[in-house]
């Protein structure tokens, strides 16, 4: 066993280790939290309690989805999405041993919007190597499906059938415990680093390309631009100004330096 194990993490760069670790914090808290709030939510209220904690928050997590892969697009960062997303998963943690049944569908909705997230997990590993995105993307299931099966069986332990209730001792040590290692991962999800796209235009002969090649390195900049590539369209943007531009090419070309402040 020892074996698989250092096989499984020997060629994993640290901060990947760290990175995996954290998926794997935060399956633990899934899997708890999957027995935690079920038995809860079931001992203050009855079915229809445990089938609106159940249902409601898969409509939240839907949308949650949704939203966040917009803004992971919008920032161009998937680490921040899925920092700020366990950062608020992990607090809603901590309020739920005091809350009625209503009020704990009500939360538990909320937190599942956030927990919707957490989908860009697979997106940030498969972008950090993708040279070995197979083995990453190995490495992550086997750690969601481990954190997961041991975050729900802990659950079942931590807390008796006859302790559950509003700010019982095992339940608030419970819940606590579970916001913890929420915020243990957000430890691992920062140290991953994120690969951005860059485009390598050195060897990019542009006049062979239809039509002024001085326009082409105009679009070509404002491309740069928008993916955050300032340093390259300065480069090209001062070589248009070099080679005798038009007026209007001189205009657009020092627009364009301005708005990136160069």
């Amino acid at each position: 066993m020892r074996n698989y194990i250092g096989n499984f993490v020997a060629v994993v760069d640290n901060k990947i280790k760290l990175a995996l670790l954290g998926a794997f914090c935060y399956n633990l808290t899934q899997g708890l939290s999957f027995t935690l709030i079920r038995l809860q939510a079931n001992f203050l209220g009855d079915f229809r309690t445990l089938g609106l904690v159940v249902g409601l928050p898969n409509f939240a997590l839907v949308a949650g989805s949704a939203f966040w892969g917009y803004v992971a697009d919008k920032w161009r960062s998937r680490k921040n999405v899925v920092v700020l997303c366990s950062i608020v998963t992990a607090l809603l943690y901590l309020p739920l041993p005091w809350l009625g049944p209503l009020e704990l569908v009500l939360v538990r909705t909320i937190q599942s919007f956030f927990l919707g997230g957490m989908v860009q997990i697979a997106t940030m590993f498969s972008e950090l190597d993708s040279s070995a995105r197979g083995s990453f993307m190995g490495r992550l299931e086997a750690v969601l499906g481990l954190g997961w099966g041991v975050g729900a069986f802990a659950g079942a332990y931590l807390v008796s059938e006859d302790d559950y209730g509003l700010g019982n001792g095992p339940v608030v040590f419970s819940f606590f415990f579970t916001a913890f290692l929420g915020l243990i991962s957000v430890i691992g999800y920062m140290s991953s680093t994120e690969k951005k796209r860059e485009i390598l235009i050195h060897d990019i002969d542009l006049s062979n390309e239809i039509g002024n090649e001085k326009h082409a390195k105009i679009n070509l900049s404002r491309s740069l631009i928008e993916m955050d590539q300032k340093d390259e369209a300065i480069r090209l943007l001062q070589e248009v100004l070099k080679d005798t531009p038009s007026p209007e090419e001189k205009r657009i070309a020092d627009q364009l330096l301005s708005k990136i402040g160069a």
